[in-house]
């Protein structure tokens, strides 16, 4: 069970975004090994059963417009489904994105219908501020998680079953505060793919950069970057590298 990180699905330049022909394709390469897509919130049914499928579940995080104007019409086009993580505040307007300097735009409320509508894409809790949770106090966390679960339900109308953790922080209090909540498990940003073993408030997902040949792509598919390996410490380091020169045109901040 490999779960896959997208943020941004745009031609806009961004350390974050994935153009959309080239998301296009990564759906078509994801067809073509005979991956089964399925909805991220069958992955407990799968993982309970040991099921030994080879299945990909889509999400993106941080709720941005383009979840809607370009990622969800790519989607449905393939029948894709796929999870957008929202992070409450953010998406209410009452707390502003700290790793941009001039952000991008957000998905509101009133849209969030809109990208729900055609059934293939729903929204999943990402915190409410979008903090990274082990630099709050105790308080402030089970805030941060169990506020965006509870304001996701009542504004979205949905059912909550995953956290995405923000830039993917977590540590063993974090896990607690998933665990005690009720949703069925959480997401991070740690690359690898889920088995039978694997503890359900920290599934592994594979994050996509955006700049990843077909061929790489397909390789990743495959479990290139899963371990401690040289190919995943190129590809981290080439990620930073990008994220610091975004950081010094001041449309992006790593801090």
């Amino acid at each position: 069970m490999r779960i896959l990180l997208y943020h941004r699905v745009t031609d806009e330049p961004d350390p974050l975004a994935i153009r959309p022909e080239r998301f296009r394709r990564q759906l078509e390469t994801i067809r073509r090994l005979g991956l089964k897509l399925i909805p991220l919130a069958e992955t407990y049914d799968h993982l309970a059963a040991g099921d030994d499928g080879r299945y990909v579940a889509i999400t993106l995080d941080d709720g941005y417009l383009d979840s809607l104007t370009t990622a969800e019409p790519i989607l449905r086009e393939f029948e894709a489904p796929a999870t957008v993580f929202l992070p409450t505040g953010i998406i209410s307007g009452r707390d502003r994105s700290t790793w941009y300097h001039r952000p991008p735009r957000f998905l509101g409320w009133d849209d969030v219908p809109e990208l729900m509508s055609s059934g293939v894409v729903e929204v999943q809790p990402h915190g409410v501020a979008h903090f990274a949770l082990p630099k709050l106090d105790d308080e402030e966390a089970r805030d941060e998680i169990l506020g965006s679960i509870s304001e996701l339900c009542e504004r979205a109308g949905v059912a909550a079953h995953t956290y995405s953790y923000a830039a993917g922080r977590y540590g063993p209090r974090e896990q607690a505060i998933v665990a005690a909540s009720s949703v069925r498990g959480a997401v991070t940003c740690d690359a690898g793919i889920n088995c039978a073993n694997t503890t359900w408030t920290a599934l592994r997902r594979t994050a996509i950069y955006g700049w990843e040949s077909d061929g790489e792509f397909a390789s990743i598919l495959g479990g290139a970057i899963d371990g401690p390996s040289a190919v995943r410490r190129i590809r981290v380091s080439a990620a930073a590298a990008r994220l610091r020169f975004a950081s010094r045109l001041r449309t992006f901040s790593i801090a």
